[in-house]
């Protein structure tokens, strides 16, 4: 008399199951989609970023070498006539012996004739600027006086997107300090060794990155919504075959048991799809990265620095694309699979792990019981934790212990490491997938390692949690399922 409302129940169970699945499936890939965009944002930002510093580096090196050689005599022109803040010097003007008049050139007076002269050759606007003003001409714009009212309080650079000219640039300012051979120009101005005298600003123009940048997350959510649609079929299609399987049974025992075995089955389903769409995804990326490897060998002696780097920034966007997808699939294999009974002794798992890891790191070990987990599981937890404590360890000799004590019919496990600790309000943010508090820059990685230890822990019925205080380090604990007898 209970089969009707049995199976109506499971009817609706399968559906929210068929639905969450396809909920998760689009969050993953929506999340995917919002790390590739931010990728490709910093990626722009520091070839643009690069180039603007090159620049401001290329106008330094000129400037210190006209300060070493105290100025520079040219002909007097129209466009070169002498210099009137330099009416103290009393070899300002001199002739040579056929009678040419020359004038004398300071090193700010020459920059700022090479920037006006030759930017617009290349589009990049480099302005020398202060706020204790020799020519009124280098009076500096509102960016550039907050930016000089920062180096005051001892910022070294600035370096933000702003409007310049109606149009998107990348402007960047560094400090001038005034040295020993500055003086012979400017210590009428009151400027000692060491002073802030004012700075050179540089443009970059936007438009080229942010054309290629565009381009690049167009193609990008197009894979993506590829790769979305693939799974979303894979789910359809399984969730049909599901619900016909559900509707054609009519003893209520036997369908509950086809019911979940064809619940593993779409779980395996969905995997082999994302698997398959993957793969498509893969074999584009193997290629570019092939062939820009190919180019950085080929070409390396015929390649400016710049393009050295873009090829380094494209190899490196392809690997990290790969390892992005690797752990996407990691992720789906993991939650597809159900739990076998295994007896495993943790601490010869942990024991391979660290003959495994090349590291100089102080790495210390309690007794390590048996658990009933999958060992290729328990490898996996191990490594991903220990590879985090490695990555954060911040410039001090990484120092880890790793202990576990029996808690009702639990074992709590505990990954203690000095690295540089985690903020109260990020301790549950970093369990989800693909979760980084840090940019690629800063810290390797794809942010999957602490997403996959919570998928495995929480397979076998544990949890997964952290504790820690900025600076003095962090303790990862997870509990496990196993005996009372634990192993040296």
């Amino acid at each position: 008399m209970s089969s009707k409302p049995d199976s109506l129940y499971e009817n609706q169970r399968l559906r929210w199951f068929i639905y969450t699945t396809a909920l998760i499936w689009t969050l993953v890939i929506l999340g995917l989609g919002v790390v590739g965009v931010q990728q490709t944002q910093q990626d722009t930002w520091e070839l643009a970023l690069r180039e603007a510093r090159a620049n401001f580096n290329k106008d330094q090196a000129f400037r210190f070498w006209a300060a070493h050689h105290g100025g520079v005599y040219v002909p007097i022109t129209d466009r070169t006539p002498p210099n009137p803040k330099l009416s103290h010097i009393i070899e300002r003007d001199i002739s040579t012996p056929s009678g040419i008049k020359l004038t004398l050139m300071n090193p700010a007076y020459m920059v700022r004739q090479l920037s006006e002269g030759f930017s617009d050759l290349y589009g990049i606007k480099s302005h020398i600027t202060s706020l204790k003003l020799m020519r009124e001409e280098n009076k500096p714009d509102d960016w550039e006086r907050q930016a000089l009212l920062l180096f005051e309080q001892g910022v070294k650079e600035v370096a933000e997107y702003a409007e310049r000219n109606g149009k998107p640039h990348l402007r960047l300012m560094q400090p001038m300090i005034t040295r020993e051979k500055c003086l012979k120009c400017h210590d009428f101005q009151g400027y000692k060794v060491g002073d802030i005298r004012g700075g050179v600003s540089v443009a970059v123009p936007m438009e080229s990155y942010l054309s290629k940048e565009r381009g690049e997350i167009v193609t990008n959510s197009l894979s993506f919504l590829v790769l979305w649609l693939v799974g979303i079929a894979g789910i359809a299609i399984a969730g049909y075959r599901l619900l016909n399987e559900d509707r054609e049974r009519s003893v209520a025992e036997l369908k509950l048991r086809n019911q979940e075995q064809s619940l593993r089955h779409a779980n395996q389903d969905l995997a082999q799809f994302a698997a398959v769409a993957s793969h498509q995804i893969q074999e584009p990326l193997r290629l570019i990265g092939s062939y820009t490897g190919l180019i950085r060998r080929r070409y390396k002696d015929k390649l400016d620095k710049a393009g050295n780097e873009y090829i380094e920034y494209a190899v490196g966007s392809a690997e990290r694309l790969q390892n992005l997808i690797n752990d996407l699939l990691t992720y789906s294999h993991i939650g597809s699979i159900e739990p076998g009974q295994h007896v495993t002794e943790s601490g010869k798992v942990l024991e391979g792990i660290l003959e495994s890891i090349n590291t100089e790191a102080e790495i210390h070990r309690e007794a390590m019981p048996l658990v009933n987990v999958d060992p290729e599981h328990l490898r996996r937890l191990f490594r991903y934790l220990l590879d985090n404590a490695l990555e954060y360890s911040d410039d001090e000799l990484p120092r880890i212990h790793v202990s576990a004590e029996l808690e009702d019919a639990m074992w709590h496990f505990q990954v203690r490491d000095n690295g540089i600790g985690i903020a109260r309000e990020h301790r549950q943010r970093i369990f989800n997938l693909f979760e980084r508090l840090h940019n690629q820059a800063e810290r390797a990685g794809t942010g999957a390692g602490l997403a996959l230890s919570k998928r495995i822990v929480e397979l076998y019925g544990g949890r997964i949690w952290v504790t820690s205080q900025l600076g003095e380090g962090s303790i990862f604990h997870f509990t496990l399922p196993g005996t009372q007898k634990s192993l040296e």
